[in-house]
Formats: C-alpha cells, structure tokens, sequence
C-alpha cells in the first residue's frame, strides 16, 4: 500500500464541502439526463493518511501503544465514488503507479 499523507487541519473541512458540491451537481446533471465525468487530475491512493497523538495519560496501559495512531480517511477520489447518483465516467489521473494501483482496487 503506497503511503498518501496530505493536507492539513483544514483537508476535512475542505473535503465535507467537495462531498456536498459532489452530491448536488450529480443530482442537477441526472435530473436532466446529462452524460458528466468526475475528474481528478491528482487521484493519489484515494485516501488520506494521518496520524494522530494519543495522551498518554488517558491509556490504561500507555507502554504496550504507540503514540501515533494512524488513520486513513476517505479522500477526494474516493468521495467522488460513493457519491449517489452516481457520474456516468469517472477519470483518475495518477502518475506514481503505487498509488495509483491502490485506487484501482477501489
């Protein structure tokens, strides 16, 4: 699995608003029988990866965890694909073929 850390603490906030404009342009363009893609230009993996820092006052037993807790959120790509109506095409643009072999099992 290709490792795909981006954005910062604004990339959630960024993220719920490209699901909702997903969601209503898909509804808008089915309505009217529109033929429309979903392009992305730089798919990455279709997650995101972060980590987060546990206190370690609150572990019950803080030396059998590591600090950092990983998680993997949805990205862009990935969003785009669980949006309902669904698009009729959908193009992911990915040059490092990793990454882009994650996507694909998608």
């Amino acid at each position: 699995m290709a490792k795909q850390v981006f954005g910062g603490n604004w990339t959630e906030d960024k993220l719920n608003r490209v699901r909702k404009y997903l969601v209503a342009y898909a509804t808008i363009m089915n309505k009217y029988n529109f033929n429309y893609a979903y392009i992305d230009a730089f798919a990455g993996t279709g997650y995101r990866e972060i980590k987060e820092i546990e206190d370690k006052d609150t572990l019950l037993f803080p030396e059998f965890y590591d600090l950092a807790v990983q998680k993997f959120l949805d990205g862009s790509a990935r969003i785009a694909l669980q949006v309902k109506p669904s698009f009729n095409k959908y193009i992911f643009i990915e040059k490092n073929q990793s990454k882009a072999s994650d996507l694909k099992s998608t």
